[in-house]
């Protein structure tokens, strides 16, 4: 198996996504049977938010805009108010649903390797959620204090970076560590969580855990498992944060 190093710049950073990337999350199921409710039982609507346009339209989103992208691929009107239903239905499902989440066995097996390592991780969420899940899965490993102040630190008070576009999501946590965007790499299980990394200067990996293994564009590299990715550590340096595009990310 070839293996794909992470090997960030001077200073930078190896910037993980969550959701979908390290934890084994309910998001889709609870999509699904949010739609169902407030979209009158529709099952062949639902059918339509398959793994794939999930990955490509919803995933890596803010709630809002991925419940407005939901019903737009179950062929329904995004009305403001259905989608404020959805987006909170489907909260309400989820944290019902959320005792089922795990680490995948292949990112225990990665975040275990970059804390022997002490590489440079930060992570990035848009999820309320996430970050405390994370916790609740590491509690009982031997690294768990040092990747919970690695965590900590990358979402801020807030706990999450949700609530603006993903590129200033990525700004913000780049800011956090004192980086810059074009020392940092990116690891995201959503498309569009790599085209925003790539929009600001930063190197990025595609997690596409369908085993579909697509073509890859330039730039964009696709593994199936982190057990084709190795972290290592880089050596520390403060340098400005440039502040592109992000609004447009």
């Amino acid at each position: 198996m070839t293996v794909l190093p992470l090997m960030p710049g001077v200073g930078g950073l190896v910037v993980l996504d969550i959701d979908g990337t390290l934890l084994d999350t309910p998001h889709l199921a609870a999509w699904r049977q949010a739609l169902l409710k407030v979209g009158g039982r529709a099952e062949e609507r639902v059918a339509r938010l398959t793994s794939r346009a999930y990955q490509r339209r919803v995933a890596g989103r803010d709630r809002l805009t991925g419940a407005e992208a939901a019903l737009q691929i179950a062929g329904l009107t995004p009305s403001p108010d259905l989608v404020e239903q959805l987006a909170t239905e489907k909260q309400r499902l989820f944290r019902r649903l959320m005792h089922t989440t795990r680490l995948f066995p292949d990112a225990k097996r990665f975040l275990a390797q970059a804390a022997a390592q002490r590489a440079p991780l930060a992570f990035c969420t848009a999820s309320r959620n996430a970050g405390e899940l994370l916790r609740r899965c590491v509690a009982d490993e031997p690294y768990a204090s040092w990747l919970v102040s690695r965590l900590d630190r990358s979402l801020g008070d807030d706990g999450h970076r949700g609530g603006v576009p993903r590129g200033e999501a990525l700004l913000r946590v780049v800011d956090a560590w004192d980086s810059h965007p074009e020392a940092c790499i990116v690891v995201d299980d959503a498309p569009h969580g790599v085209d925003a990394a790539i929009t600001l200067g930063m190197r990025a990996v595609l997690v596409d855990r369908s085993g579909e293994r697509p073509p890859a564009p330039a730039g964009r590299p696709a593994v199936t498992s982190l057990d084709e990715t190795a972290c290592a550590p880089t050596v520390p340096s403060r340098r400005p944060t440039t502040r592109s595009e992000a609004s447009q990310a």
